[in-house]
């Protein structure tokens, strides 16, 4: 508790007189979180359990009434893959871990769950880290009546979103295969009452030396009926680049892309492709 509320990690005293006053000092600190309110009272209460020997779980239910009727919900669940045995040491291949909150106050009309991985999870090697959340809100009551989003990794690019809706990160995952390479992507979904949406993207980087190379590929697409409009756009790159030192700094890139966009209505669409090779200077060693 103390850890929690005050950060100064102060040990227990032994003596009664000391847990005594410690007691007292941790219960004013609360009083900062938990502060006394007339006709409103509060339960709380916890459970840990495993679901399928794999996944460890902790939930924690704080229902306030009264007054003002709310319910909130902490947890934290940990995946193990393979699960750790007793007496082995067999590194995991994947840990994801997820951090949970959710919020019932049919006063204000509103129903949120939101989670988010944290940076204890890794797929396959501790240099490959996972990233992301989700969320969804639903709004019964109020000026948001009938609204709804859920969302896993945020949204498209080009969607306009509102106020109320919740930010949510992007899922990915980022992965530093040596000192050289490195490969990174994201995925994304959406979906609210008037549009549906996904989307995601890779990318790989080599990097050695002057030498850098690069492949890219991405898609998003959009389907709004309230206004009605869609649009998908798809694309796909490869790229090298030599940077070098003679009477300055300097450095040459060829890139080779191409490009699907479509939209709507009417229907529409166009094709790109692009090759190109550029020669730059960065720095000069004389005016």
């Amino acid at each position: 508790v103390n850890q929690a509320v005050s950060g100064e990690g102060s040990p227990i005293p032994n003596d009664i007189l000391g847990r005594s006053n410690f007691l007292k000092n941790e219960i004013s600190q609360l009083s900062t979180y938990i502060y006394p309110k007339p006709g409103q009272l509060f339960l709380t209460a916890g459970i840990r359990f495993t679901t399928f020997e794999i996944i460890d779980s902790f939930l924690m239910a704080i229902v306030r009434f009264g007054q003002h009727l709310e319910v909130d919900v902490l947890g934290l669940s940990t995946l193990i893959a393979p699960t750790p045995e007793e007496g082995q040491s067999v590194s995991p291949l994947a840990e994801v871990q997820l951090a949970l909150k959710a919020t019932f106050v049919p006063d204000d009309g509103i129903l949120t769950v939101q989670g988010q991985l944290t940076s204890n999870s890794f797929l396959l090697s501790r240099s490959c880290h996972l990233i992301g959340g989700f969320a969804f809100y639903s709004w019964f009551k109020g000026p948001h009546k009938d609204d709804f989003v859920v969302s896993i990794g945020g949204y498209h690019p080009k969607f306009n979103k509102p106020a109320w809706y919740p930010n949510v990160p992007r899922l990915g995952f980022n992965w530093r295969l040596s000192s050289q390479i490195t490969v990174k992507g994201e995925l994304y979904f959406a979906m609210c009452p008037h549009a549906l949406m996904a989307g995601g993207s890779l990318q790989a980087v080599f990097k050695k030396g002057g030498i850098k190379a690069w492949f890219t590929m991405g898609a998003d697409f959009i389907v709004s009926w309230k206004p009605y409009f869609y649009d998908a756009n798809i694309n796909l790159g490869l790229g090298v680049s030599y940077t070098f030192r003679f009477f300055g700094r300097h450095t040459i890139t060829a890139h080779l892309g191409a490009d699907l966009h479509v939209w709507g209505p009417d229907f529409s669409g166009k094709a790109r492709i692009h090759l190109y090779i550029v020669s730059f200077t960065v720095r000069k060693c004389f005016q």
